[in-house]
């Protein structure tokens, strides 16, 4: 008897074997809807062969400056792309990490201060600060695990956007060079080694809005020294101005020919804000405060970053070698209330499972529920790359074998605080997080029409985990006060002084996860067109003081997907990609609550289109999502209140309409629409977000000798709306008679705002 083995996309199963094809029918729960409709993927470009189902074999050096068009003989996934410098300049940016916007159907947005890191939603993700979408920076992992505030928390806001020379992407976890984090996808944000021209930047806008950015070239020592230099302050349109601050240096080093090529890089950033959090929707109402208002006026934070790395390119008789070395430091406060007055109820528990709570002063003093969160953590890592051509047979091979390391040193806390004022520590921890991972990757061309890839990878981890909270605070034993006996008794099922391995003991955890990869490509006759079929194994991985007695910090996700890329010369370019995900838990460590909340298994799927036209000067990129996340059971664990399959926040829709002209004389234009769809807040989706439409405009205009004059636009048409929503309990004085009640709780969009900047570069 054959074996059959099956191909899930959307909702629906194949089944091949030796003999013939079977159907297999959907399974779901009852309560599933199924959506079939349009994903944004505004398709870019892609200098190497490979970004999906492994690791990229480059092609000869293209310099890309827009879009790369016509990728149709080049990519392994209809997913997968690259945008050029050209590009990310011509978009208006309100914060440096929206150069990933350009990334098909990925949204970055904010819900707290400037200083602290975006929120990412993409392919039915509500990504939180990073969670299951691999970023990075030179080949550089962004993503902190275990950190304070959430696991692969990404702060991009020491991005420079004018020296990205190119973002590089993948959907899906088909990139065998990309490991933890990249359920989801990927993108690598790319510093240039040499600058095209000088650049000298300032810009005023609305809100109390200034930046100062300078970035040089000179010749040194026989190689190239690039170093650049920002400065912004900003107090946004809040009621309790954001007073952000943020200084941020870049230094590099370069020289040698291509084929033998090192570089020396550094990375400097400091930045201080207070931030006015999500409010909820009901305080508004009631007059207590605007959109824009603050129930609690001293959250915000600190944040400060060192990285040093170094790489070096060459060729040998047989490849092409690369290797990366980096190491980091860096610190982050945050002091955040986002359930104001709260209060246990007598089992010691909360209305939902709650935030970071003072379980042992009084809870219902008037301190409120202000918490800090701290992260300090030291990493050193590295990658080592080798490429090279092989023949099976008649049939030319392109394959690659790679090794990835990474070492995070963490001390990570949560404490509560009155007014940025420690009164009590909640846990402190020290993490050690070890990782390796070798992968290998082969391309085969069989017939012209024809082409296989084949990848494996496998992460391998090593954790410690100390819990150093201290056992005596104030006078007390603070774990004999939550024991049975104790005066708190009623307080010992929330564990407070037990996360992880427990006040004064370790504990430690290997683990590791196989990810095999797989694509078939399909180019008939050599056409413009060019077919895809993907599959992929990852993991979810979890904050590393969850390790307790069966609970596996990396749960697997298995993905499909199939698409097509069509080419018409380098004037039009279209893909569409049809994907199904399942991921083996929704498990997620909570660092508000330094407690997990072990969600059920789901199940994700969508469809994606992107369409890019380019007919000098003008251009035109449309995008388009549709996406589905459901749990596979019924879940009451994430909210008991609204027990249901939905997964809360998952993006659902997404749309983005980008028009323009460039340099008409002089003048240049951009105007983007950017459509962020309703989403369930709450597992039975019986509480949805709104929906919101914004459009921003970049309108430039060159003077003489390199001189530029910008204008940016922002929220054109003043829409009301939230950047991000939620749905929680809190409790406040003056609505509710102050007793604990869910509400819809937002970030309130920023109104139409207005900035000039004055560019010297040649």
């Amino acid at each position: 008897m054959v074996r059959p083995i099956p191909f899930r996309f959307l909702g629906f199963a194949l089944c091949f074997t030796l003999t013939g094809l079977c159907a297999d029918p959907p399974t779901f729960p009852a309560g599933t809807d199924l959506y079939f409709g349009i994903v944004p993927t505004v398709q870019a470009p892609t200098t190497s062969t490979a970004t999906s189902g492994a690791a990229p074999i480059e092609l000869n050096a293209i310099t890309i400056r827009g879009r790369a068009a016509n990728l149709v003989g080049q990519a392994d996934t209809a997913s997968s792309g690259r945008v050029g410098q050209v590009d990310i300049d011509e978009r208006p940016l309100l914060r440096p990490a929206e150069v990933l916007e350009a990334v098909p159907g990925l949204l970055v947005t904010q819900h707290s201060g400037d200083g602290k890191a975006n929120q990412y939603f993409t392919r039915g993700f509500n990504l939180d600060h990073g969670t299951d979408f691999a970023f990075s920076m030179d080949g550089i992992p962004v993503n902190q695990p275990t950190n304070a505030h959430g696991q692969g928390y990404t702060d991009l806001n020491y991005v420079i956007p004018e020296l990205v020379r190119a973002v590089t992407y993948t959907k899906g976890p088909f990139d065998v060079e990309e490991g933890d984090f990249a359920t989801a996808g990927s993108a690598d944000l790319i510093y240039p080694d040499t600058l095209p021209r000088y650049i000298d930047a300032l810009t005023m806008g609305a809100f109390g809005y200034q930046r100062a950015l300078t970035a040089h070239q000179l010749s040194l020592l026989g190689g190239d020294l690039i170093y650049a230099l920002e400065i912004v302050d900003y107090d946004g349109p809040w009621g309790v101005p954001e007073a952000f601050k943020k200084y941020n240096g870049f230094l590099r080093y370069s020289s040698g020919p291509v084929d033998d090529h090192w570089t020396l890089s550094y990375s400097a950033y400091e930045a201080s804000w207070n931030a006015t959090n999500q409010m909820p929707s009901d305080a508004i109402g009631a007059g207590l405060i605007n959109a824009f208002g603050n129930l609690s006026p001293t959250d915000g934070g600190n944040r400060d970053q060192d990285l040093l790395w170094a790489t070096w390119k060459g060729t040998t008789v047989s490849g092409e070698a690369d290797v990366l070395a980096y190491v980091e430091t860096s610190h982050l406060d945050l002091w955040n209330n986002f359930t104001f007055y709260l209060p246990y109820q007598a089992s010691g528990t909360q209305l939902d499972e709650g935030l970071a709570q003072d379980q042992y002063a009084n809870p219902a003093a008037t301190n409120g529920e202000q918490f800090l969160q701290q992260d300090n953590r030291t990493r050193e890592g590295g990658t080592f790359r080798y490429k090279f051509e092989t023949r099976l047979g008649a049939c030319l091979t392109q394959d690659e074998t790679g090794l990835d390391l990474r070492n995070d040193n963490i001390f990570v806390g949560l404490c509560n605080t009155n007014q940025r004022a420690t009164y009590e520590t909640d846990s402190l921890d020290h993490v050690v997080e070890i990782g390796a991972a070798p992968y290998f990757y082969n391309a085969t061309e069989w017939t012209p029409w024809l082409k296989t890839v084949l990848g494996f990878r496998q992460d391998f981890y090593s954790i410690e985990v100390a819990n150093e909270t201290p056992v005596f605070q104030d006078g007390v034993d603070l774990l004999t006060a939550a024991g049975p006996s104790g005066p708190n008794a009623a307080l010992a099922p929330l564990n407070a002084f037990n996360e992880g391995a427990g006040v004064g003991t370790s504990s430690s955890y290997r683990a590791t996860v196989p990810e095999p990869k797989a694509a078939l490509i399909l180019r008939p006759a050599k056409g413009p067109a060019e077919f895809y079929l993907n599959f992929g194994q990852g993991f979810h991985s979890n904050d590393a003081r969850e390790l307790a007695p069966g609970v596996n910090p990396l749960a697997r996700a298995y993905s499909e997907e199939t698409g097509v890329r069509y080419a018409d010369g380098d004037a039009y370019e279209t893909t569409f990609a049809a994907w199904r995900m399942d991921m083996a838990s929704e498990l997620t460590f909570n660092g508000d609550t330094s407690r997990s909340s072990p969600n059920a298994a789901s199940v994700r799927q969508g469809l994606e289109w992107s369409n890019t036209v380019r007919v000098r000067p003008f251009y035109m990129d449309l995008d388009g999502a549709l996406s589905q996340a459901r749990f596979r059971s019924l879940d009451p664990v994430d909210n008991p209140l609204h027990a249901g399959y939905w997964v809360p926040e998952a993006i659902e829709q997404v749309g983005t309409l980008t028009l323009g002209m460039d340099k008409i004389q002089g003048w240049s234009l951009d105007a983007r629409l950017r459509y962020f769809g309703s989403r369930a807040l709450t597992p039975d989706n019986a509480i949805r977000s709104t929906p919101s439409a914004l459009v921003s405009l970049q309108l430039s205009r060159q003077l003489w000798a390199g001189q530029k004059l910008t204008l940016e636009v922002f929220n054109l048409f003043d829409e009301t709306a939230d950047d991000v929503s939620y749905c929680y309990a809190y409790a406040y004085p003056g609505v509710a008679n102050g007793q604990a009640h869910q509400a819809i709780i937002g970030h309130a969009t920023e109104p139409r705002s207005v900035r000039i900047a004055w560019t010297d570069s040649l």
